[in-house]
């Protein structure tokens, strides 16, 4: 059985029309399981940020998203002899992976915005924010089939927890 997956990115921009289809369902597994990573990443998105429960959904979401990518970074390089499709090159794969945890990071950070946290507080998670957006950028940097306009909002965001 052919198993056939339509890519989601393509060089420079998003919505491919191009399939992969391999025999195998080690390719099947793979593409339901970075669906799924898509899925938390959008749970995570549209979260309600103005309540707490919102704040926690939409963590949970992006750190359940991280994982998966992750997770399928490390299969595609142990099951595949090259990658199957532009979307699931480790490179992307990682990107997307730090990419999810610096947004999670980010809402951790506003949920204590939120809470009034004691400065010292906010000063430590904005930091470990920039970090998690500076891999997030650097990982982006290696991925070759992301749209680059996604550079911009990672630099944005490197900025503004970089400020003092």
């Amino acid at each position: 059985i052919k198993f056939t997956y339509q890519e989601l990115f393509e060089s420079g921009g998003y919505f491919s029309k191009k399939k992969s289809s391999k025999d195998t369902a080690t390719f099947e597994k793979v593409c339901v399981l970075f669906n799924l990573g898509a899925l938390h990443s959008q749970l995570g998105q549209v979260a309600n940020l103005s309540t707490d429960d919102g704040l926690k959904t939409a963590a949970i979401g992006f750190q359940t998203s991280a994982s998966i990518f992750n997770h399928l970074a490390g299969m595609c390089e142990s099951q595949f002899k090259g990658p199957p499709s532009a979307d699931l090159q480790p490179a992307v794969l990682r990107a997307l992976a730090h990419i999810m945890l610096a947004q999670a990071q980010e809402t951790f950070w506003l949920k204590c915005v939120v809470g009034k946290k004691s400065d010292g507080i906010l000063a430590k998670l904005a930091a470990q924010a920039l970090d998690y957006y500076e891999q997030a950028y650097k990982s982006f940097m290696q991925a070759p089939d992301l749209d680059k306009t996604w550079n911009q909002m990672l630099v944005v965001k490197r900025s503004f927890f970089a400020a003092e």
